[in-house]
């Protein structure tokens, strides 16, 4: 038998010494069968994709400042619901306070948390193809309970309306882009193509359907550059990505691609060695390859995802 070593090893171990000393097997065909299922399904968990995709979940509410939202992959359930009902409506006598740290507590231990407005919140996507379900708390009310969601459809979530008539939109945003030419001023709030310092500013952008480094000079636009086709071609005007809010996911070879992940023209957009944006090659839905400058190809780098609907 066969397996990996390290931290899944001790795993391995641990799991056949609890089945050994807890279950009592009539054959020895019936324990090496138990310990063959143990060590398959580590052997599957240890090859699943490392990738941690999130859903981010947004409050754009009208004046509710503060929301609890919980997502998760299982249903908030009748007793947990019973025990917020229970603690919301305490028996009289009881200080306010001393109630709502109370409520607090109970909703925290059922697996919400706080969502601040207008800035989105990630939450952690355990199984690509396993359901999850939102509830949201008002710190009175349960206005949501359960609505279903599916992470490998949407990326995020919006929240909005009122205490009276409260929904949630799911979408995988769109990028907003702003056209420019050599001479206009830089825009406000757009996406940097570089992430480490330079002493030459570069932004993301396009032209003529092509991934771009937006050049600048003294604050004005001065030319679209794209270099990732094996060719190194000048461009005096395109458009500018503007930055309405984005994350960044590691990723290699074989991964799946998350739902809101951005797109230029069809074209993934992923972020190599750490540093600049670059184009993802694709096959079959999954990550193939991080194209580097001059069709330099690398295994690993990160995905561009989008967190927050402008719209």
């Amino acid at each position: 038998m066969i397996w990996y070593r390290n931290a899944t090893e001790v795993t391995f171990q641990r799991d056949c010494d609890f089945h050994k000393a807890n279950f009592k097997y009539k054959t020895k065909e019936d324990n090496n069968l138990c310990l063959y299922r143990v060590a398959y399904t580590l052997l599957r968990s240890s090859l699943a994709s490392s990738t941690t995709y999130n859903i981010y979940v947004t409050n754009k509410t009208n004046a509710i400042e503060h929301l609890l939202v919980r997502l998760r992959s299982e249903k908030l359930g009748e007793a947990d619901l019973y025990s917020q009902k229970k603690v919301a409506t305490a028996a009289e006598g009881n200080a306010l306070r001393e109630q709502e740290e109370r409520l607090f507590s109970t909703l925290t231990r059922a697996g919400f948390c706080m969502l601040q407005p207008g800035i989105p919140k990630a939450f952690h996507v355990v199984n690509y193809d396993v359901p999850m379900y939102v509830s949201v708390h008002d710190g009175v009310n349960l206005l949501i309970t359960d609505m279903l969601v599916s992470p490998s459809e949407f990326g995020c979530l919006t929240i909005k309306g009122d205490e009276h008539r409260m929904y949630i939109e799911s979408s995988n945003p769109k990028p907003v882009w702003l056209a420019c030419k050599q001479g206009d001023p830089l825009p406000d709030h757009v996406m940097k193509a570089k992430k480490i310092d330079s002493s030459k500013k570069m932004y993301f952008g396009r032209s003529q359907g092509t991934i771009c480094f937006v050049d600048t000079n003294d604050g004005l636009c001065d030319s679209w550059i794209s270099m990732f086709d094996g060719k190194y071609n000048k461009h005096l005007s395109g458009d500018l990505l503007k930055d309405t809010g984005y994350g960044i996911v590691q990723a290699k070879r074989g991964d799946f691609l998350p739902p809101n992940a951005l797109q230029v023209d069809g074209v993934y957009v992923g972020r190599n060695h750490g540093d600049y944006l670059c184009p993802i090659k694709v096959r079959d839905g999954k990550v193939r390859d991080f194209l580097s400058i001059f069709k330099m190809k690398c295994k690993r780098g990160e995905i561009v995802v989008m967190t927050d609907d402008p719209l």
